[in-house]
């Protein structure tokens, strides 16, 4: 009762002496975010502090309801401090939901604050303006800006010298350069970069892309091939492209049921993934791409592929025929690059292939979906019901449009009949019509 009788007191004095030396001083400052999207909550906070202790104080805070409206917190103030020693700083939270667009301001109206001495305090305030803007409004000034202003290789010079408007470029290191370090920097602050920094390099070409996604979501992708030197590299031509053979182990791919091994191309020892069936070697291309292939009897016979799916691993081989699929048309098909024959189950997106499955080292026949790459084990013994089921289904097909054929038969027999008698049964009726008549 004693603060309140203060605070009155002080409201009193303010107005009827206004010429009454303050104490001390302290200021009243409300802080948002200085910014918000319509439709969202925005928090406002409003600070009192002074250097010296303070006793009680009251404020009023006005606002454009037009564009806010008000969820929680508290627009007039007044209050004290229970401790003895008085506080130097003291914080309030209110809350508004951002209605409109345009600028919108949260003002310190009337205000008074007292020293733990009961004297009054010079005030200072500090307003908060916020802008407030729709999700369509704030996209629509978003940056389409997705350029490089700079990229590089840290200690090397890439070719063509950098060109925002070029986006290949190449460069050439030793052998024993392991890693490089690529550089670079974004035309406009709010777009985002990835592929700078700290890369390995492989023996041979090696890609790398840096991509720029602008603030507006377009991209560029700019591409830097380092090539690092191979010592007596192994050159080859397999499907009309240009490869080297991979000699270092850590450059092949990982395969679920391959061991890292070695094997001997000509007289030199190269890795190679192998298991029980199989020995697969990578061969790179100019862009660094690593693709594996079957090695057999000294030869590279053609790129490997496998399939997984429901924890079955399967190598596609060349098509066995099988009397149980005599049925089915077979068809030629690319799956991952790789032309295989297979049996075209018509009227859907199934396949059978015939593959060599990589866990239980076993070949058969696959059902293989090429809309959703599954793959499930299908029995020999399976695939001869099927032609059975096929041929029992024929003897039906036949039985029915024999049936088909006999009830139309006996229609066009019956309506001929009734045509026939109709007539008859027409000029009775008229004769005694005549009679009657007469």
């Amino acid at each position: 009762m004693k603060r309140i009788k203060i605070l009155l007191v002080g409201l009193l004095t303010s107005l009827l002496l206004p010429g009454l030396v303050n104490a001390a001083s302290a200021s009243i400052t409300v802080k948002t975010s200085g910014s918000a999207v319509v439709g969202n909550t925005i928090t406002a906070t409003v600070t009192l502090s002074s250097s010296t202790p303070m006793g009680s104080w009251q404020y009023l805070i006005s606002y454009d309801n037009s564009k806010l409206k008000l969820i929680s917190g508290q627009t007039s103030v007044a209050d004290y401090t229970t401790s003895a020693s008085g506080v130097k700083s003291k914080s309030y939270t209110l809350k508004f939901q951002a209605l409109k667009s345009g600028s919108a301001s949260i003002n310190v109206g009337s205000y008074l604050v007292y020293a733990l001495d009961e004297s009054k305090m010079s005030v200072s305030v500090k307003s908060a303006t916020i802008n407030l803007r729709t999700q369509a409004e704030i996209e629509a000034s978003y940056s389409k800006n997705a350029n490089l202003k700079s990229l590089g290789v840290e200690g090397y010079s890439i070719s063509p010298a950098f060109n925002k408007e070029s986006f290949e470029y190449t460069l050439e290191v030793e052998n024993n350069v392991e890693r490089v370090n690529i550089t670079g920097g974004v035309e406009d602050s709010t777009a985002h970069v990835s592929g700078l920094g700290t890369v390995d390099l492989t023996e041979g070409a090696n890609k790398f892309e840096i991509v720029v996604t602008a603030q507006k979501g377009n991209t560029n992708k700019y591409t830097i091939t380092i090539t690092r030197k191979e010592l007596d590299p192994i050159n080859i031509d397999m499907d009309g492209v240009n490869y080297t053979i991979v000699r270092k182990s850590d450059a092949l791919p990982s395969m679920t049921t391959f061991t890292i091994g070695t094997t001997t191309y000509g007289d030199v020892e190269i890795p190679a993934l192998v298991n029980d069936n199989l020995t697969l070697i990578g061969l790179k291309n100019s862009d660094g791409e690593v693709r594996v292939y079957i090695y057999e009897n000294g030869k590279i016979t053609k790129k490997y592929i496998e399939l997984k799916s429901n924890l079955i691993y399967v190598n596609p081989i060349d098509l066995v025929e099988s009397k149980g699929l005599s049925f089915l048309k077979k068809t030629n098909i690319e799956i991952n690059g790789l032309k295989i024959d297979a049996y075209k189950v018509e009227g859907s997106d199934n396949l059978i292939i015939y593959g060599y499955n990589l866990e239980t080292k076993e070949k058969g026949y696959y059902l293989f979906n090429t809309k959703d790459s599954t793959i499930f084990p299908l029995d020999e013994n399976v695939t001869e019901s099927l032609n059975g089921l096929v041929n029992n289904y024929k003897y039906v097909i036949f039985a029915c449009l024999g049936v088909i054929v006999l009830l139309l038969i006996l229609l066009i027999f019956k309506r001929k009949k009734k045509m026939k008698i109709i007539p008859v049964e027409e000029k009775k009726a008229e004769t005694k019509e005549t009679e009657k008549s007469e």
